[in-house]
């Protein structure tokens, strides 16, 4: 209209640290949602299999975890689900956590042209990739639910914890994929690392064997994993006769996973303001 002054838009570098602006996310909301779906399409579109690729990573892990533990080390799983379901159900409290941290921390160098080319709020690339991810973590839980109803070891009423047992991996993963999403941009050597890094926490986890008790030195090593808590209560909420974790324990994972969802955007945004450059 005449007399009237265009909407200007002016996007300048933010505070050295500090966090991201939760309104930026908010109004970036359908973007966000966008890329998940594009992230959906692209994994699984051209894929003969389709989405049924996402239990074979889990079920290829039970497998071994049923050999190598179950068979060849005989071990027994508490509470009285076989051993596969136990170590399924540990499995699946697994990818709550490692999905959002390996899909986060590639989430910007597997989208560093959409980077060079168009202005976004750049937390919206790992959320985007660790929302896709879920979609993968819901189908080995409704495959896992569906195991245990066919083998008659229906769940009690603790499955109305299981969204909370599957937030607080979620938590802990998103936290760690946040912080390595920038670091990775920047050193590429994580690249080559994170694999290995993901094979040691998944041995260091217990997810195939159950975790030692006592005063002993491994058992006080092994109590101090935010991730363990977890584990107990998506087995508590899932399998008969497992004994629930403390409520101590789950207030410790919980903090922590706080305490580093927030360094995790701290050293994110400090990072932001030179990713497009170094990446």
């Amino acid at each position: 209209m005449p007399g009237s002054s265009p909407h200007i838009t002016i996007i300048a570098p933010g505070p050295f640290w500090g966090l991201p602006d939760p309104l930026e996310l908010w109004r970036a909301r359908t973007l966000i949602g966008v890329l998940a779906r594009r992230e959906v399409l692209i994994r699984y579109a051209s894929a003969g299999l389709g989405a049924a690729w996402a239990l074979v990573t889990p079920l290829a892990l039970v497998a071994a975890f049923s050999i190598g533990f179950g068979s060849v080390a005989g071990i027994r799983a508490p509470g009285d689900a076989p051993y596969w379901l136990w170590a399924w159900s540990g499995v699946l409290a697994w990818q709550c956590f490692a999905i959002p941290m390996s899909r986060g921390a590639a989430a910007l160098i597997d989208n560093e042209r959409l980077l060079g080319r168009v202005y976004l709020p750049r937390l919206a690339l790992p959320l985007s990739a660790i929302l896709a991810g879920s979609i993968d973590a819901m189908i080995c839980a409704a495959a896992l639910l569906a195991a245990l109803v066919a083998t008659g070891h229906q769940p009690g009423w603790q499955v109305l914890v299981l969204p909370a047992a599957v937030l607080l991996g979620v938590l802990l993963g998103t936290a760690l994929g946040i912080t390595l999403s920038a670091l990775n941009a920047r050193y590429r050597d994580l690249r080559h690392a994170l694999p290995v890094l993901m094979q040691l926490l998944l041995l260091l986890c217990p997810v195939g064997y159950p975790a030692p008790t006592g005063d002993g030195l491994l058992a006080r090593l092994l109590a101090l994993n935010p991730l363990a808590p977890a584990l107990d209560l998506m087995r508590w909420s899932l399998l008969p006769g497992i004994a629930p974790p403390s409520a101590a324990a789950l207030a410790g994972s919980l903090a922590c996973g706080l305490a580093l969802l927030v360094v995790g955007a701290a050293v994110f945004r400090h990072h932001e303001r030179t990713i497009v450059d170094r990446i």
